[in-house]
């Protein structure tokens, strides 16, 4: 994508960010533009979900009809053909607790990009996904911001552990799915992207 062709619109909450995409959109089915080909995607289900319903009643679509308004895990769990008992989920995590010895909350949620206020297994389950998501190696990305407050052994115990523990069941966690479908090069034929909080996607 040529990136003279981007736009960024910047807002504190309440600016109508989300009114603005809409009149985008608006402009962009008023083209021709087909609705499955607009992709709108959220870090969080709830903001992926309010624009695809806000969307719908605006345009009278249903949601089958716009496909790509969705989180970036839910697209690639799609394209991959996964089924729930494929991909990691509490009880799973609550297994992988008790092999390791760990107390993982099975969710992570973040302001601002911080880890401070995570417990001591879950920043290591953070620092070990953006390694992987980032594509460098762990190592790496432990020296460049964690090194100081994170025990190298721990977070590579963590690393190879859950990578074992996944591998042996055949489960898949939500980084494994963005990881899959670039190694597979797979993507939604799109005319036209928004990104709804691209500074948390």
């Amino acid at each position: 994508m040529d990136a003279s062709n981007w736009s960024i619109i910047l807002g504190p909450p309440g600016t109508g960010k989300t009114t603005t995409i809409l009149n985008l959109i608006e402009l962009e089915l008023e083209r021709g533009t087909p609705p499955d080909r607009i992709g709108y995607f959220a870090f969080t289900k709830k903001a992926s979900d309010e624009g695809k319903m806000r969307t719908a009643e605006r345009f009278g679509l249903s949601g089958r009809d716009i496909p790509n308004f969705c989180t970036l895990h839910s697209l690639c769990y799609r394209m991959l053909g996964l089924s729930k008992t494929s991909v990691m989920q509490g009880a799973e995590y609550r297994e992988f607790n008790d092999i390791m010895g760990m107390r993982l909350s099975g969710e992570i949620k973040l302001e601002e990009g911080s880890i401070s206020m995570l417990s001591k297994d879950d920043r290591l389950r953070f620092v070990s996904n953006l390694a992987r998501l980032r594509r460098v190696p762990l190592k790496q990305q432990w020296n460049i911001h964690y090194n100081d407050d994170i025990d190298w052994y721990a977070l590579e115990r963590f690393h190879d552990g859950l990578r074992q523990f996944k591998d042996a069941r055949g489960l898949y966690d939500f980084t494994d799915m963005l990881e899959l479908c670039v190694e597979k090069g797979l993507a939604p034929k799109l005319e036209v992207m928004f990104v709804d909080e691209a500074q948390d996607l």
